[in-house]
């Protein structure tokens, strides 16, 4: 009964058009499958990451909005110079005392 509806069918339509329905109908579901498989390799794309500073100290300013993107090298946040400062000061007092020694030394 089906084949002579089949038959039937391809008679009226000329045989290629349900052939090319059929094969349209089996690409779009192939296509549709391959799509929403896995593949096996995934990449996430994260747009949100932690930024942790080398120092630590009182952040005094945040020049960049909240929810904007930012390029390679902005900067993000300041960290109060002032303790840095104050040990650059003291070591530097220690150098040249170290300095003065050494030219006492060598007379």
């Amino acid at each position: 009964m089906i084949a002579v509806a089949h038959r039937m069918w391809t008679a009226r339509r000329g045989g290629v058009g349900l052939a090319t329905w059929h094969l349209g109908i089996r690409a779009g579901f192939l296509a549709l499958f391959n799509y929403l498989t896995p593949s096996g390799s995934f990449v996430v794309v994260s747009r949100e990451i932690e930024v942790t500073p080398n120092v630590s100290g009182e952040v005094t300013a945040i020049p960049v909005r909240a929810n904007t993107p930012v390029k390679a090298g902005a900067v993000l946040f300041q960290i109060d110079p002032a303790p840095f400062q104050y040990k650059v000061s003291q070591l530097k007092a220690s150098l040249a005392q170290a300095e003065q020694q050494v030219k006492q030394g060598e007379l």
